[in-house]
């Protein structure tokens, strides 16, 4: 199905395999922006692994079955492209903007990346370090506290147990998903 284009609208498009694309279309600059969300967001991370989708944005670019990180970053930076990843309550996002040229090796590196993810354990190890420190980062943080505390209560627990939960549970989350905890989460079956 395509909707064509008016004005500032883009074509939706709704392809065989059931990923929907919106095209937009500009003669400003030979540029493409990709954005590839999946519903793999924090309210799909198991009970027993709060913060698994945050810990899947953060390794899922670190290589692939058929790309090191390292070729990755290499053939990225040698398109000019910077990746960004995110993670929300309902998706998990992978976007970047390129040269048109360039636009095939892109979209199939990024491809590569969502559907043949390795989550190699060196890599796995580093990014799990720098997520356990921005988590007790938050805890020396007044506002994040606060914000945990507000949301837990939100949800119906008690503030006592949500300031002592919250970090335990995410720093012990982070230290012990695994790499079938990893692929499950970025499944798009």
């Amino acid at each position: 199905m395509t909707t064509p284009a008016t004005g500032l609208a883009p074509t939706r498009l709704v392809l065989s395999n059931g990923v929907r694309a919106l095209l937009k279309r500009t003669t400003t600059t030979p540029s493409v922006t990709i954005l590839i969300a999946l519903d793999a967001g924090s309210v799909r991370d198991p009970a027993d692994r709060p913060g698994l989708a945050h810990f899947v944005s953060r390794t899922i670019d670190r290589g692939t079955a058929t790309r090191s990180a390292e070729q990755m970053a290499e053939d990225l930076d040698g398109w000019g492209v910077s990746l960004q990843t995110a993670v929300g309550r309902h998706t998990l996002s992978l976007g970047c903007t390129c040269l048109a040229a360039d636009f095939e090796r892109v979209l199939a590196l990024l491809a590569d990346a969502v559907r043949r993810p390795s989550f190699p354990e060196s890599e796995v190890e580093t990014r799990r370090g720098h997520i356990q420190t921005l988590i007790r980062q938050e805890a020396d943080s007044p506002a994040a506290v606060a914000i945990g505390i507000m949301a837990g209560i939100a949800a119906g627990a008690s503030r006592t147990r949500v300031a002592s939960d919250v970090l335990s549970a995410t720093c012990k989350s982070a230290c012990s998903a695994t790499r079938p905890d990893r692929r499950r989460s970025t499944s798009t079956t």
